[in-house]
């Protein structure tokens, strides 16, 4: 008599999956596809999404063409350093980190995000929406979502 791990809850099934060595591979959590291309200089570059690497190769060319400068990709922000909370424990600091950041033609700073959806209720994107503003608020630049 077996046991139907079927009947288990999520995190149960993925102990013992892991427990017999069938590791699933891990689900993206956005459900985007990690996408590997070759640049231009012949460099494998990996993205979060298949959008994300469409966006990068757009900019790419716009940086060969000239109209843009200072390419560059997965850049970090610190929003709230790191501090001590009232009970002497560290706090890690909050970071937003941008898809691309690049000047523009102008020699205006431009950061963008790659968004695939805009769903104004979700966790994820209300995250986004705080870190958004807190980018305006700390650094005065306004995220660009393509």
């Amino acid at each position: 008599m077996g046991i139907d791990i079927a009947r288990l809850g999520k995190g149960a099934q993925q102990q013992i999956e892991r427990k017999l060595g069938r590791q699933r591979p891990r689900e993206s959590k956005y459900k985007a596809e990690r996408t590997t291309i070759t640049t231009s200089s012949g460099e494998r570059v990996t993205f979060a999404s298949q959008r994300e690497a469409r966006r990068y190769r757009e900019l790419e060319t716009l940086w060969r063409a000239g109209e843009i400068t200072q390419l560059k990709c997965q850049v970090p922000f610190e929003l709230v350093p790191a501090q001590t909370n009232g009970d002497g424990k560290r706090e890690r600091p909050v970071r937003y980190i941008a898809d691309f950041t690049y000047r523009d033609r102008e020699g205006r700073f431009v950061v963008e995000d790659t968004k695939g959806y805009r769903d104004t209720k979700s966790p994820v994107y209300q995250l986004f929406t705080v870190k958004r503003k807190l980018m305006l608020e700390r650094y005065g630049i306004t995220v660009r979502e393509v």
